[in-house]
């Protein structure tokens, strides 16, 4: 089948062998680099409150293993999952290719070269990066959960204050974000049309010289590369004012966060290492809160690439194809 959703599906279940065991690394990944703030909060408080020698050289061990598994399971995780977003890319553009160069023909239908050869390579490779989007998913997802764990176990009021403050954060974000991803859609298809453009100069560039229309044809590239030029500026602008709002948001949670744990390990709630390892959760936080957020539109984008090749694939043949078998009581003989 040659439906968007389908060709998504098939693209994640055709790399489930690397995807799946990229996805379990990423969870361990991402749960050892939330279990880091507790490590510096032990540190300060069975290291540097009591000027333990002992407890210093003990909880520097525990954080060496920590980040030599944390480094490990990233870097064979990232080797996976590059092996399945290319590997599902390659696929798709593979299957583009066999459509083009079909022998029954294809029906274009005004598609320009340039068109095609930008589905079968920036398409195929979006629709590839959803094995991407699984990946970071399985990550943040494993973040939480150890996070979750860390911080309740320290305070329950403190965590809880932290893990639902953290909601309203990440949709405003993504309520921010929603323009830039229409944005980013009207830049790619300006980016296509000059490249489809471009391709269509060059394929006739003999022809337009013969005809002396070098000044009409660069005119009309020059349009399509202002378009492209105006629209990517446009979606530069609105990643700028993003950046800015997010960073406004995220410093004014931190603020809070900041100053509940320092009243509760001023009123001994909790210690002062718990209350460090609370404050740097809550930073560290923001980051897979963000990637889950953001799935969403890494599913939309891919899906809008996944569209524009499944019209390629379902295009009708410019001819049916004849038997290839001979019929009943037929004798042929080729030498």
């Amino acid at each position: 089948m040659n439906e968007p959703r389908e060709l998504i599906r098939r693209a994640i279940r055709g790399q489930a062998r690397q995807l799946a065991p990229a996805a379990a690394l990423a969870a361990v990944h991402q749960g050892c680099e939330a279990a880091v703030p507790l490590m510096i909060g032990l540190i300060v408080d069975h290291a540097i409150a009591p000027g333990s020698g002992s407890g210093l050289l003990w909880t520097l061990v525990l954080l060496a293993v920590l980040f030599a598994v944390l480094t490990a399971s990233m870097r064979l995780g990232g080797r996976l999952v590059r092996h399945a977003t290319q590997g599902a890319g390659h696929e798709l553009r593979m299957r583009l290719t066999r459509r083009v160069l079909d022998t029954r023909g294809f029906d274009r239908a005004g598609t320009r070269s340039g068109v095609l050869l930008s589905t079968a390579t920036s398409d195929a490779g979006r629709v590839g990066m959803v094995n991407a989007a699984v990946w970071t998913s399985a990550g943040a997802f494993g973040a939480l959960v150890v996070a979750a764990v860390i911080l309740l176990r320290a305070s329950v009021l403190l965590g809880l204050v932290v893990l639902l403050g953290l909601i309203p954060v990440v949709l405003l974000t993504r309520t921010i974000s929603a323009p830039l991803v229409r944005r980013s859609s009207a830049e790619q298809s300006a980016v296509a049309h000059a490249a489809g453009v471009a391709a269509d100069l060059v394929e006739g560039l003999r022809a337009i010289k013969g005809l002396g229309a070098e000044a009409v044809v660069f005119g009309r590239y020059r349009d399509a590369s202002g378009q492209a030029r105006a629209a990517g500026i446009r979606a530069a602008r609105l990643v700028a004012l993003r950046s800015g709002l997010i960073i406004l948001l995220t410093g004014v949670f931190l603020a809070a966060v900041a100053w509940l744990g320092g009243r509760l390990a001023a009123g001994g709630a909790i210690t002062v290492g718990q209350f460090v390892t609370a404050f740097t959760l809550a930073q560290f936080l923001i980051g897979p809160f963000t990637r889950i957020a953001m799935v969403g539109a890494q599913f939309a984008r891919a899906r809008a690439s996944a569209e524009r090749i499944a019209k390629v694939l379902s295009a009708p043949p410019l001819a049916e194809g004849g038997r290839t078998d001979p019929p009943a009581g037929a004798d042929l003989r080729i030498r």
